[in-house]
């Protein structure tokens, strides 16, 4: 919106001339998100007679940014599945937020919430510029099989003075077992605590139990109880 005021007294005797100020107001709010610029034209026209004479002026208008927007997460929440065997280095998952602003309000920066850095970033390394995530070391099945990482996306607002910006996300790892554990076979004897057994029991006598457990999960391991019959050995 264009305003029109008379000059000063001052200003119209000093340079003898009629003169008028211009003064440009805003209307409505801007959204440099919306439209970065504006460019019009301000012409000024005369009352001579007989000829009324012109004059224009262009204006280009260019609309900062200000960092009125946070970073925003593509997702509510991310999983992944990770082996436990995977070497580290592995990528997992890698998360991603938009900052809508410009310049270093919009550029983004990603980092784990404190806890979770305290707890499992000695497992899991975060990518600060692209949000790769990453295992430091190898995984174990049979330890922790789930973990609940907390992730922030901050933006760069507070180096102009203003106020930083910070999303946040959630991201589930779970860890898949491999067979890496062999059955372990336990033989429990008649008097608990002896290792000793009697070898001069006949065949068919009652056999004892002998127990199998895995520590994999139940698709690599199963727990059974088998039965081992003594068998008298014989001198030809």
């Amino acid at each position: 919106m264009l305003q029109v005021t008379p000059a000063s007294d001052a200003l119209a005797a000093a340079s003898g001339e009629c003169a008028a100020r211009l003064r440009l107001v805003l209307a409505d709010g801007l959204d440099r998100e919306t439209v970065d610029g504006f460019r019009f034209s301000v012409v000024a026209v005369d009352l001579g007679q007989p000829v009324r004479r012109s004059g224009s002026l262009l204006v280009e208008l260019v609309v900062l940014d200000a960092n009125d927007h946070a970073p925003t997460f593509d997702r509510l929440s991310y999983a992944a599945l990770v082996t436990e065997d995977t070497p580290p280095g592995h990528p997992v998952v890698q998360v991603k937020a938009v900052d809508q602003d410009s310049g270093l309000n919009g550029k983004v920066r990603y980092s784990f919430v404190g806890r979770t850095l305290a707890e499992h970033g000695q497992l899991f390394r975060l990518d600060a510029d692209s949000g790769l995530i990453t295992t430091r070391r190898p995984l174990d099945f049979e330890a922790r099989s789930f973990y609940r990482l907390f992730v922030a996306a901050n933006d760069f607002g507070d180096i102009y003075g203003g106020a930083r910006l910070t999303s946040h996300t959630l991201v589930e790892i779970t860890v898949t077992d491999v067979n890496d554990h062999a059955p372990h076979i336990c033989l429990r004897t008649q008097r608990q605590g002896s290792t000793t057994t009697n070898h001069s029991r006949a065949t068919g006598t009652r056999p004892k139990p002998a127990f199998v457990s895995d520590p994999n999960d139940c698709q690599n391991a199963s727990s059974v109880t088998v039965t081992a019959e003594l068998v008298r050995l014989v001198s030809l």
